[in-house]
């Protein structure tokens, strides 16, 4: 394994390595979509890990009371809003500086959409007209995966307590009911996701629950544990790492807009990550060698400052410049990559300094 002396041993790089590679599909498929039709299917990566790690959480240190979850939802709150209001209020900025007065007032509802986290839901209800009046995206569109991930974290602690309290309270396997309970939420979330998608395809794209079998999959991985970790096998799971790997590289190269999403096709780049982070393979010819890289763990540091800056660069820039093509994109990138930096430096790590990792 590479040596880790600067992160905590529990630390896994491997997950910092699939928040890079996510993070760039949705950032590449958003500049140059052409090339990358696909990488929409990182939001998808990121929902698997999200399940992951709270649940890996979770389980270890359950809620015992209405304090646990009130406390579990502060941690997430001094996490990950100081930086995205930062986003929502310098683009606010912007929108008034350089965007023509005829978007103010459906770009401030979905500035005020995505303070709220409730960004999806308005996508939602409103896309079919979004599209038929042909309006630019706003700033905030991409919010709508923050809000969805923010209702997951509102809700799952609560089922999990609930699982566990259910569990001893009759003499049952904590382990052996949490599994049992995200199993549940995963195939009825799976179901409706197929429903949804071929019935009402633009609103169930955004929809909270045809994703929460999303960051499910994680959970499972998360729920098997020990299990797991008994079962493993070096060489199986090698091969299960490589072909996560090319689950995820495979959608973000194949699939296309036009495909119904998140239907079943969405199980291909959901099960690849979840594959990877069964796994776990350390082996000197894993998929590890490169996640683990000093490039890729720098992209992970930096994955969800990323995320939030690259989309409002992109909706806005082309305000101030006439030709928005290649020269003027690359300037957006390096401009995010900037911002996201000190961001993260800046914002997400000083507000971390104030609370257990």
């Amino acid at each position: 394994p590479v040596k880790q002396d600067p992160k905590p041993r529990a630390f896994r790089m491997d997950i910092q390595g699939l928040r890079a590679i996510a993070v760039g599909v949705v950032v590449l498929y958003h500049f140059w979509g052409h090339y990358l039709p696909g990488g929409f299917v990182g939001v998808d990566v990121f929902f698997v890990i999200s399940g992951f790690l709270i649940t890996s959480h979770l389980l270890t240190k359950p809620p015992k009371n209405f304090a646990d979850v009130a406390n579990f939802w502060m941690r997430r709150v001094k996490r990950l809003i100081p930086a995205s209001f930062l986003v929502i209020l310098v683009s606010v900025l912007g929108i008034w500086l350089f965007a023509p007065s005829t978007v103010w007032q459906d770009w401030g509802l979905q500035a005020m959409a995505a303070t709220f986290y409730f960004q999806n839901w308005y996508l939602a209800l409103t896309k079919v007209d979004y599209l038929a009046e042909g309006e630019a995206p706003s700033p905030f569109q991409h919010f709508w995966s923050l809000s969805a991930e923010e209702q997951f974290y509102f809700v799952w602690p609560i089922m999990i307590g609930l699982l566990i309290f259910a569990a001893i309270k009759f003499g049952l396997k904590p382990a052996t009911v949490a599994l049992a309970g995200i199993s549940a939420v995963f195939l009825l979330s799976f179901g409706y996701s197929l429903y949804a998608t071929a019935t009402e395809p633009g609103s169930a794209y955004f929809s909270t629950f045809t994703r929460v079998w999303e960051f499910s999959a994680g959970a499972l991985v998360a729920a098997l544990g020990a299990r797991a970790h008994a079962a493993k096998n070096d060489v199986i799971s090698l091969i299960g790492s490589w072909g996560g790997v090319l689950a995820i590289a495979f959608s973000a190269l194949a699939f296309t807009g036009e495909m119904p999403f998140p239907g079943y096709i969405a199980a291909i780049p959901v099960f690849g990550t979840a594959l990877i982070l069964l796994c776990h393979s350390t082996h000197k010819y894993s998929p590890n060698v490169f996640l683990s890289s000093k490039l890729f763990q720098f992209f992970g540091d930096n994955s969800y400052a990323i995320y939030l800056w690259h989309w409002p660069l992109l909706i806005l820039m082309p305000f101030l410049v006439e030709d928005f093509k290649w020269p003027q994109k690359i300037i957006a990138l390096v401009l995010t990559l900037v911002l996201a930096v000190l961001t993260q430096k800046l914002v997400e790590v000083r507000f971390r300094k104030f609370i257990e990792i």
